[in-house]
Parts: C-alpha cells; structure tokens; sequence
C-alpha cells in the first residue's frame, strides 16, 4: 500500500480491537464528508469498512456482538 494509515477501534460491547490499513488520501477524503466509505474503500471487505466507520463515528461493534445483538432482538 502507499501512503497507508493504521486504525483501531474497540467494539463498545467487548472490548475486542480490531485494525485495518487505508490509504492516506482515501481516509482524508472519507473523514471530510467528501466521499462515502463504500465508493472509497470499494476493494475491502464490508468488515474491513465497518472499522474505518467505527474510527470516524467513535463506535464500532464487531461482528459477534454484531450478531449476538440482532440475534437477541429477534
């Protein structure tokens, strides 16, 4: 990757961290609202965008607590 960045985020149920790499200028053009996450990171896992989301939101949940809440809400 070029210019790349390290993010991490920690779900906000169990505390798990959780890390992706994005190009620099991607992630700048996500963090200013000039771009959405999905036409930016297009070449990642849905995961893997879900974690650049939870860096710039300040909450993220990861996927098994992700399913265990909507399992429960069934």
């Amino acid at each position: 990757m070029r210019d790349s960045v390290q993010m991490f985020v920690f779900c906000s149920e169990c505390g798990i961290a959780n890390t992706v790499f994005a190009e620099r200028e991607q992630l700048g053009k996500y963090l200013l609202d000039q771009q959405t996450v999905q036409v930016l990171f297009y070449h990642m896992k849905m995961e893997e965008r879900q974690v650049i989301e939870g860096f710039r939101n300040g909450t993220y949940l990861c996927e098994d607590c992700w399913n265990n809440l909507t399992r429960e809400e069934e």
